[in-house]
């Protein structure tokens, strides 16, 4: 059986959050299907999103009270009412799980 754990980028533990999980074709850009173009005031600490490129999958949780500079694609803050809220990339493992 195989086991994914997911890790923040900085090395924390992604906590368990109920709520939405958001999925995206573009992680900027601003237009509708991309990570940042959801309006900052509509999220909350934790919340989860997965961006899904022609090649490549990416992991974000909303850390609301980073304030980093935008990066992408490892810190994307959002186009309207950002505040401090910004999308962090997630590290994703995978390891081999045997009962």
């Amino acid at each position: 059986m195989d086991f994914y754990g997911i890790t923040m980028k900085g090395g924390g533990i992604l906590s368990q959050k109920e709520g939405p999980l958001r999925v995206f074709t573009a992680y900027n850009g601003g237009a509708a299907g991309a990570l940042d173009s959801v309006d900052g005031n509509l999220l909350s600490d934790l919340d989860a999103a997965i961006v899904v490129t022609a090649d490549k999958v990416y992991f974000y949780s909303l850390d609301a009270d980073s304030a980093a500079g935008e990066s992408p694609p490892d810190i994307i803050a959002p186009d309207n009412n950002p505040g401090d809220k910004r999308w962090i990339l997630l590290q994703v493992h995978r390891a081999m799980y045997s009962p």
